[in-house]
């Protein structure tokens, strides 16, 4: 166990066939091989747990070598032989691939930080990649074969995406330009802040538009392609194309998950309900869903008998049901148009402070301090009524807007972060004590409350986030004498969200 690998540095010793060597665990630092008039082979090398800093590749041979839990930084390949090697968990930053050769090298498990492929014609097959920040420019993946590959704010230009095999595949907040896309494969993509508009949708060599690929949209449940028959209706939402079709989400998934539930073989069943759950779990972490969408699929979800499966099976379900709670739980899903825009203003949440304190007084006031703040940022200025409250150290239930209760965790995450306040966001139906007379209670308390309020609309809400994001606005207002957010952390402990 003491046994630690001491990397060598590499040495350039004149050799132009350094084929079949061992360079595990090397050094390659600050290296030139375009300087060479004859260029190094490395066929059937093995670089396993290799550094390369400011290396510059020119017209090598990498046929049938291996990288393995190599990093790359600062790093050129241009017109080099990859042949087919393999490169798995590796890491590349500021990395430059230009007018290499391939020949369906095998890449897994691999991260990429700012690098640019250029004039790349790709023939991989490529599993559970990650690309951040990089782009891809006249490219081309002509029969390759990629899976579960994510790209994060990259930029796709010119490059044909259409002929290769190509499933699970996320576009995060990224440029794409001139790229062809088979629908066959589109519509079990996941896409989130990246536009569509300049995609050429090629079937079969014939371009079609997205509005053309809706008319057959019905045939994904006839195939039993219920993942694709979920996100196809959520991509075409956002594109502004009309379906037929009026099911809600929740009702696709619920219908989804009780079809699947009846395969009898376990991997085809696991497979399409876990493609379901992670789809479900990106569209919650990046607000992608509407607050009554959100509030549907989690309660559908948690009532969804999980026992009926092998308990192993279970588990992972499960897990993945925990982890979409969870992103709900933390309150820090990001506020968009799609989670605000729906949201009634006379819908009415529950808020419940667990506070640390016997002072009834004391309790109160750093609640209400904290529920003015955040009902006069959104335009409704005391528009909040203490409905229930439980002596000990004081438990008070308030209805509040639901649109205010969307927005509150955004106004103590410094709190949590800061003092170890606690916060937990849920549907109402799951969690907590409330019970029905406790929330007609909720909605008649806010009707009796006779103000005249203009409530902020979904736009001014999120630039008020933007703000408190970027730091522009403080979070909690002070007090001349003391600290309110220290204060506040001191008496309240635990904050309990209940959205309808």
């Amino acid at each position: 166990m003491n046994n630690i690998t001491v990397a060598k540095t590499f040495k350039d010793t004149g050799v132009y066939q350094r084929e079949k060597e061992n360079l595990t665990y090397h050094i390659f630092n600050n290296l030139d091989f375009s300087d060479n008039k004859r260029h190094i082979s490395f066929f059937r090398s093995d670089f396993r747990g290799s550094n390369f800093t400011n290396v510059k590749f020119y017209r090598n041979n990498f046929d049938r070598a291996d990288f393995i839990s190599c990093t790359f930084r600062n790093c050129h390949f241009t017109k080099v032989n990859f042949g087919s090697c393999e490169i798995k968990n590796c890491y590349f930053e500021n990395v430059t691939f230009e007018d290499n050769i391939y020949k369906v090298i095998s890449a897994q498990q691999n991260s990429f930080f700012n690098c640019r492929f250029v004039r790349e014609n790709l023939l991989v097959s490529m599993y559970d990649c990650k690309f951040e920040e990089s782009s891809f420019v006249d490219c081309n993946f002509e029969r390759s074969s990629t899976e579960r590959l994510e790209f994060l704010r990259c930029e796709v230009k010119n490059t044909n995406l259409a002929t290769m095999h190509a499933e699970h595949h996320r576009f995060i907040s990224c440029k794409m330009e001139d790229v062809c896309i088979d629908p066959s494969y589109v519509f079990g993509y996941l896409f989130y802040g990246t536009s569509l508009e300049k995609i050429d949708y090629l079937h079969r060599g014939e371009s079609v538009s997205l509005e053309e690929t809706a008319a057959s949209y019905g045939k994904f449940l006839e195939e039993a392609r219920y993942f694709e028959y979920l996100n196809a209706g959520i991509i075409f939402q956002n594109a502004g194309v009309i379906l037929q079709y009026k099911e809600s989400k929740a009702e696709i998934v619920k219908n989804s998950l009780e079809q699947l539930s009846l395969y009898d073989i376990v991997q085809l069943r696991k497979t399409g309900i876990l493609d379901i759950l992670n789809a479900i779990c990106f569209y919650v972490k990046y607000s992608m869903l509407s607050l009554q969408e959100l509030v549907e699929i989690e309660d559908l979800l948690q009532n969804f008998d999980w026992s009926q499966f092998s308990f192993e099976e279970t588990l992972e379900y499960q897990g993945k049901v925990g982890m979409i709670s969870s992103i709900i739980s933390s309150g820090k899903y990001p506020l968009t148009p799609e989670l605000l825009g729906d949201i009634p203003l006379e819908s009415t949440s529950l808020v419940e402070f667990y506070c640390d304190t016997n002072d009834f007084d004391l309790a109160f006031e750093n609640a209400k301090a904290l529920l003015d703040k955040v009902t006069d940022k959104c335009g409704v200025l005391g528009l909040y009524s203490l409905i229930d409250k439980r002596q000990g150290s004081w438990e008070l239930v308030f209805a509040i807007p639901t649109l205010c209760a969307v927005v509150l965790p955004f106004f103590v995450q410094n709190i949590i972060q800061t003092y170890g306040m606690f916060l937990e966001v849920s549907n109402k139906k799951h969690r907590f004590s409330f019970d029905k007379c406790l929330i007609d209670m909720a909605k008649k308390s806010l009707q009796a409350i006779n103000l005249s309020k203009n409530p902020s609309k979904a736009s001014d809400i999120l630039a008020l986030v933007n703000s408190l994001q970027s730091g522009e606005t403080n979070n909690i207002s002070k007090k001349p004498s003391k600290d309110i957010v220290e204060e506040i952390a001191g008496i309240i402990k635990l904050i309990k969200i209940g959205i309808s």
